[in-house]
């Protein structure tokens, strides 16, 4: 990270704490900066709805579909669009919708398909095929995902549990279920053969290695949760860890890890990580996968994209309340999306890292002279090795 990307950071870390107005007039002072640059802005005064009509179409009874911003009212700050507010014109944005399902759903559409499911289920299930406009907008990607990130050849399960549910699909779109079938097929076999050519690639090496260091950051939590007595101590620990050991400071996962050592009000969502519990690291890697998906709704408003829209908004649909519990934790209010580093950088609702940084004093790790420091010392490759470490630890610990 050079100079430059430092101080757009610097830029972007001030418009978080500023009004929708205010963020404008950054912005447009500092255009000189914001090539290719599209930031994602909630204001419930000044920002559009553009997911109300889908919303209220659906009228969702059970579990939560949300975006991962604190509220849905979004505003799209540009180099277009904040010269066009500074001439007082109207910005026209065009939206693309990109509708993820949890695993879980995905298992009760394929279920339903077999017709082996309860009666309570069905109405979950069939959400999504309620609808022909918006059909085409779900994504199975998080199921994909889970199941091929870390395996060598994708299962006949998996293909035909694709398969079942983008039949449902396209059950709405044509009026011949031969022909939904087929399609269905076509469809199916080009997500797994695009999904094929990304194997061995870098794509999906950074792919997996995202998910490997959310499941470190949770392995730590657990570790110094259960060998240290203050929420202080603790609180320095995974600090110190992530800036001294790991070499990145992961906002998300630290915001996470602070709630889960507040002894009040601890989220249900971190029930099993018990010293008792023989099953933990099972139970850290299930959950790692839900923060994953997550935090995938983030980068996939950068990577996903359509020719006739400015913005990708996803989504994410679970009916698992410990997750969507979770989920509220990691709203954001913000989010920078860099097209010419092919970056993001999300900026979330949630002040509990920042109270501890300034409580404890902790500053000196968040300056940009440490920021150099971690981007020059960062290793993908010692990664693995930490992980090991780790679960040793663990492990030893609940012997």
């Amino acid at each position: 990270m050079n100079n430059v990307e430092l101080y757009k950071m610097k830029i972007f870390d001030n418009m978080s704490h500023c009004t929708l107005d205010e963020a404008i007039e950054l912005f447009i002072d500092n255009i000189q900066y914001m090539d290719n640059i599209d930031i994602i802005f909630v204001d419930e005064k000044k920002g559009y709805n553009p997911i109300k009509s889908f919303i209220n179409d659906y009228k969702i009874e059970k579990g939560m579909l949300s975006t991962p911003f604190v509220n849905d009212h979004f505003y799209i700050i540009n180099q277009r669009i904040a010269i066009e507010s500074a001439y007082n014109i109207k910005p026209k944005i065009a939206y693309f919708f990109d509708i993820n399902l949890d695993t879980q759903i995905v298992s009760y559409m394929d279920a339903n398909f077999r017709g082996k499911i309860g009666e309570n289920l069905k109405q979950v299930s069939k959400v999504f095929a309620k609808k022909r406009k918006y059909a085409s907008s779900v994504s199975l990607g998080p199921y994909l995902i889970e199941n091929t990130l870390f395996k060598d050849s994708i299962s006949d399960t998996v293909y035909d549990t694709m398969l079942n549910v983008f039949t449902i699909l396209y059950n709405k779109h044509l009026r011949f279920k031969f022909l939904a079938r087929y399609n269905a097929k076509r469809h199916t076999n080009k997500l797994i053969n695009y999904n094929k050519t990304f194997y061995n690639s870098d794509m999906f090496e950074i792919l997996r290695y995202r998910y490997k260091l959310i499941y470190l950051m949770l392995l730590k939590m657990v570790v110094i949760e259960f060998s240290n007595k203050t929420f202080e101590s603790k609180a320095r620990k995974i600090i110190e860890f992530s800036n001294n050991k790991l070499n990145k400071i992961m906002v998300g996962e630290l915001i996470l890890a602070l709630e889960f050592f507040k002894k009040k009000n601890r989220p249900n969502f971190f029930g099993k990580f018990q010293k008792n519990n023989k099953n933990i690291i099972k139970d850290i890697k299930n959950a790692a996968w839900d923060i994953y998906h997550h935090r995938e709704l983030e980068s996939s408003m950068l990577h996903v994209k359509n020719k006739k829209a400015d913005i990708t908004i996803s989504m994410l649909y679970s009916i698992d309340k410990r997750f969507n519990e979770i989920r509220k934790l990691l709203k954001l209010k913000m989010l920078v999306i860099d097209h010419s580093t092919n970056n993001y950088y999300p900026f979330y609702e949630n002040t509990i890292l920042q109270d501890t940084i300034k409580k404890f004093c902790l500053e000196k790790h968040f300056t940009l002279k440490q920021v150099k420091e971690r981007n020059k010392s960062f290793n993908f490759n010692n990664i693995d090795s930490l992980i090991k470490i780790t679960e040793k630890v663990l492990i030893e610990q609940i012997i």
